[in-house]
């Protein structure tokens, strides 16, 4: 992942298959800032990349763990 619109499609892809919830509180996202993220590149601010890539990190271990 390189861009936040990079992170924000993976996430958008995994909507209809996982809860958010638990990634974004091991990851101190708020979920508000999170479901603006998603809305539009317009609120790229809400989140640091850095925050993003963690969060990325999270959910594609936790499902290759359960692969």
């Amino acid at each position: 992942m390189n861009t936040k619109n990079d992170f924000r499609q993976f996430f958008a892809s995994c909507k209809g298959y996982i809860v958010f919830k638990p990634f974004l509180k091991e990851n101190d996202i708020a979920e508000s800032s999170f479901s603006k993220f998603l809305k539009d590149e317009l609120f790229n601010y809400t989140i640091s990349i850095e925050k993003l890539q963690g969060l990325y990190d999270s959910i594609t271990e936790f499902c290759e763990k359960i692969a």
